[in-house]
């Protein structure tokens, strides 16, 4: 597979999403909205888990059981919050934080 591109079906429609362009994923019940750098989101009909395995493992992570994130557009983390450089933020789990915070303090 090519981790470069994410085909994504939303809208009736195939759409091609660069994967350096994911900002984050945000889980909705059955769906996935992706964050997509330059644009609005792209909702589509999808588990969050199944997402997870599609991308590749050294730029995203799952943080809370709602959200995956690019980790290269993490600009800085606290307790409970993750800081993307966009502006936004989005809730760090507990379950999550541990090994969230094993990989960035190495």
């Amino acid at each position: 597979t090519d981790n470069e591109v994410i085909s994504v079906k939303a809208d009736y429609k195939t759409q091609l999403v660069k994967v350096a362009d994911i900002i984050y994923l945000e889980s909705a019940g059955e769906y996935v909205r992706l964050h997509i750098e330059g644009s609005s989101t792209i909702t589509t009909l999808f588990r969050l888990k199944n997402m997870e395995t599609s991308l590749p493992q050294d730029s995203f992570m799952r943080v809370h059981r709602s959200y995956i994130v690019n980790l290269k557009r993490i600009a800085s983390y606290t307790k409970g919050r993750i800081f993307l450089d966009n502006g936004e933020y989005i809730p760090l789990g507990e379950i999550y934080k541990e090994g969230f915070c094993e990989r960035f303090d190495k």
